[in-house]
C-alpha cells in the first residue's frame, strides 16, 4: 500500500463508504448502456453528438494501421516518440468515435467492421505503455519486462471499460467471449500490474513519490477499470480504496490555495481528474461527494483554472504549456463548478464548445458531455473579469478591458518546470503581447537532465527575466523567487534575489509590475557585486518593430525602454504541438540591452 497523508480524502466520503461498496450497494450502470435507446434518443440532437457521429463516418474502412516495433523503438534510438505516438492514439480516438456513433446512431451493423478491427489491434498490442516510459536495456534494444501501467495503459483500459459499460452485450453478440478477453487484458495490464509490481519506477504515482498529474490520472482511471471489470464487490471495495489513495496523495500535494504548478495544461490531467475520481465516487453511491465538495481545498484547486484566464480566449502559459488557448475541458469544468458552487468555473463554459477529449479519453470525456452537463446554458451577461488572481509567492495575475498582465515566483525546481522567475506575460484588450512560449511536442530530450534546458524555450533567455552579464537563471529548487500584491492593488512585486546562481553576483534583485488599465510599467532594481551589462529577451506574438526613437511598436502597445535599449529582434518561431501550433502568430524575441542597474520597460496604447 502506499503511504497515506494526513490530509485523506477518504476521510471525506461517508465512515461507511466502503464497507457498502463491499456490501455490493451501489449503482454501477450510471450511464446508460446501448440498449436503453430512450436514453440515447435524448441526446440524439446534441451539438457533440453530431461531432462525434461525424469522426466515426470519417475512420476508414481499411483495418488501422500496424503498430510496428521499429516505430515504437524510435524512441530508444533517436529520442521520437511522435511517430509511434500518432499511430498509438489514432487508434484509440477512431474506437472511441466508433462506439459513441454506434450509441447515438443505434447502427452497429454500419460501424461493426471498422470497431472490431480496432478493438482487436489494440487487444493484440504486446504493450499499452509508451516507449517513453518502459525501461531499457543499456543498449536502447530492448524493453524490459514487466512493462508498467503509465498514463496511456491506464487511459486505454479506462477507454475499454467504457467499451464494454456501454456495447457490452452488442459485442458479446459479434463475439462470444470478447468481453472476458477485455476484461483480463485490462485489469492484468492495469490494476494487478500495479498492485503487483508497486516497486517499479514509473509506479511512482501509485507510491505518492512525487505527486503529479500521474497520481490522480492513473488513479481514476484505474478506478474506472476496477467499477467495470473488478465483480466481486469485496474485492472492489478493497481496489477502490487503495486507489481512491491516490486522490489522498495528490490532495495532500497542493497547498491551500489550490494552485497547479505544473500549468493550465496539466490541471485537465491534474485538478480535473480529482473532480474525476470524486464524482466517480458520487456515481457509485449518489450524495457520497457532499462533504468533499464543500471542502474549501478541494474548491481552491478546482477553481485554479479560473484564475489563470487571461485575455479573450487565453491561458498564463508557465511551464510545458501545450497551448495559449483556454482550456476546453468544460465536461469536467462546468460540472465542478456546480458542484462546489464556483460562478466562475461555471461562466468559463458558457456559449463556448467542450472538448470531446483527445484520444483515449474521448469516451469519458464524451459522456461527462452528453449526461452531466446542462442541457441548457444559464441566461444572462458573463460575469466580468476578476480583476486579481494572486498565488502567494508563486503567480499573480491582473487584469482589466484595456491591459492584463501576470507575474512568476515560484522555484525552478517544479514539476514540468522552466527557468521562468520574474516572467511577466502582458495582453491588450484581451489579445497576447509579451507571452511564455510554452512548449513543443515532447520528444526524449524534454526529459533528459543535462538537454532539457538546451531547449531555447526552457532555459532563462527563453524568458524575460534579466541574463545578468553571461549568467541566466539555473534549473534547480534552490533558485527561488517570491510573489505579492503592490500596496492599494497597483500591481505585482517578486523578490528574484535568490533567483540566479552565485557567478551572477546578485546581491539583491526587486521586479515590480505597476499596473493600470491605460499603462503597465516593468520595473527592476538590481544590485550586483560586478557593474556588468543586463539583457532581456522578452518573447513577442508576432513581430515587434524598433522605432528610430528607441520605442518598439507591438501591435497596438508601444513599449518605451528606460535604462535599456532595443537592439534586435530574433527570428520568429513556432511552437508545434502535433500539427497546431501553440500561439496563433510567430514567436519573436526582442533583445533589449543596457549596463544601468535600474531601469524600466513602460507599454501603453500606441
Amino acid at each position: 500500500m502506499p503511504v497515506r497523508r494526513e490530509t485523506c480524502m477518504e476521510q471525506l466520503l461517508p465512515a461507511d463508504f466502503f464497507r457498502k461498496i463491499a456490501a455490493g450497494e451501489y449503482e454501477r450502470k450510471y450511464y446508460p448502456s446501448f440498449s436503453d435507446r430512450a436514453a440515447w434518443k435524448k441526446v440524439r440532437n446534441h451539438e457533440a453528438a453530431k461531432r462525434l457521429i461525424a469522426l466515426a463516418d470519417a475512420v476508414p474502412e481499411s483495418p488501422p494501421e500496424p503498430t510496428a516495433y521499429s516505430e515504437y523503438r524510435k524512441f530508444a534510438v533517436t529520442g521520437n516518440r511522435v511517430d509511434f505516438q500518432q499511430i498509438y492514439l489514432c487508434r484509440r480516438k477512431e474506437l472511441s468515435a466508433l462506439v459513441m456513433a454506434v450509441c447515438l446512431t443505434g447502427n452497429m451493423e454500419k460501424y461493426r467492421v471498422r470497431l472490431m478491427d480496432r478493438l482487436i489491434a489494440i487487444l493484440e498490442e504486446w504493450t499499452w505503455c509508451l516507449p517513453a516510459h518502459v525501461n531499457w536495456d543499456r543498449e536502447g534494444l530492448f524493453p524490459k519486462k514487466p512493462y508498467p501501467a503509465d498514463l496511456f495503459s491506464c487511459d486505454t483500459g479506462a477507454m475499454l471499460a467504457g467499451t464494454v459499460k456501454l456495447l457490452g452485450e452488442e459485442l458479446e453478440n459479434e463475439w462470444a467471449g470478447i468481453t472476458e478477453w477485455i476484461r483480463q487484458e485490462t485489469v492484468e495490464r492495469t490494476i494487478y500490474t500495479v498492485l503487483k509490481h508497486t516497486e517499479l519506477n514509473r509506479h511512482g504515482w501509485y507510491r505518492g513519490d512525487c505527486p503529479n498529474n500521474w497520481t490522480i490520472w492513473c488513479g481514476y482511471n484505474c478506478m474506472a477499470i476496477a467499477v467495470q471489470f473488478v465483480q466481486d464487490p469485496g474485492e472492489l471495495a478493497d481496489v477502490l480504496q487503495k486507489f481512491y489513495n491516490t486522490a489522498s496523495l495528490f490532495y495532500a500535494a497542493y497547498g491551500e490555495d489550490g494552485f497547479c504548478d505544473e500549468g493550465p495544461t496539466y490541471y485537465a490531467r491534474a485538478g480535473s481528474m480529482l473532480f474525476r475520481a470524486v464524482d466517480l465516487m458520487d456515481k457509485l453511491r449518489p450524495g457520497s461527494g457532499a462533504k468533499t465538495y464543500a471542502d474549501s481545498k478541494f474548491k481552491a484547486i478546482q477553481e485554479y483554472i479560473a484564475h489563470v484566464r487571461i485575455g479573450n480566449n487565453c491561458m498564463i502559459t508557465y511551464g510545458d504549456a501545450q497551448t495559449s488557448e483556454m482550456t476546453k475541458w468544460f465536461s469536467c469544468i462546468v460540472p465542478a463548478g456546480a458542484a462546489v458552487g464556483s460562478e466562475i468555473m461555471v461562466d468559463m463554459g458558457r456559449d463556448r464548445i467542450p472538448s470531446l477529449g483527445t484520444d483515449g479519453d474521448l469516451i469519458t470525456e464524451s459522456l461527462a458531455i452528453l449526461f452531466d452537463m446542462p442541457r441548457k446554458r444559464r441566461a444572462g451577461k458573463k460575469m466580468k473579469q476578476i480583476p486579481i488572481s494572486c498565488f502567494k509567492g508563486r503567480l499573480g495575475v491582473m487584469r482589466s478591458d484595456g491591459f492584463s498582465a501576470s507575474l512568476k515566483g515560484g522555484h525552478n525546481g517544479e514539476s514540468h518546470n522552466h527557468n521562468d522567475l520574474g516572467h511577466f506575460e502582458l495582453f491588450y484588450e484581451g489579445e497576447p503581447v509579451i507571452v511564455d512560449a510554452g512548449t513543443e511536442a515532447y520528444s526524449k530530450i524534454n526529459f533528459t537532465p543535462g538537454a532539457r534546458y538546451t531547449l531555447w524555450y526552457t532555459r532563462g533567455t527563453g524568458h524575460n527575466a534579466p541574463v545578468i552579464g553571461d549568467t541566466e537563471q539555473c534549473a534547480g529548487r534552490d533558485y527561488t523567487a517570491t510573489l505579492d500584491v503592490l500596496e492599494e492593488d497597483r500591481g505585482l512585486y517578486s523578490d528574484l534575489s535568490k533567483a540566479y546562481p552565485a557567478e551572477a553576483g546578485v546581491r539583491s534583485f526587486i521586479r515590480k509590475l505597476h499596473f493600470a488599465p491605460e499603462q503597465v510599467v516593468v520595473e527592476d532594481t538590481l544590485s550586483l557585486k560586478t557593474e556588468c551589462p543586463v539583457t532581456i529577451y522578452l518573447p513577442v506574438s508576432g513581430k515587434p518593430v524598433i522605432r528610430e526613437d528607441g520605442t518598439v511598436k507591438m501591435g497596438q502597445v508601444k513599449l518605451t525602454p528606460e535604462g535599456l535599449t532595443a537592439v534586435g529582434v530574433g527570428p520568429g518561431k513556432r511552437l508545434m504541438f502535433g500539427k497546431r501550433s501553440s500561439w496563433k502568430k510567430p514567436i519573436y524575441l526582442l533583445k533589449l540591452t543596457g549596463m544601468v542597474p535600474h531601469y524600466k520597460l513602460i507599454f501603453t496604447k500606441g
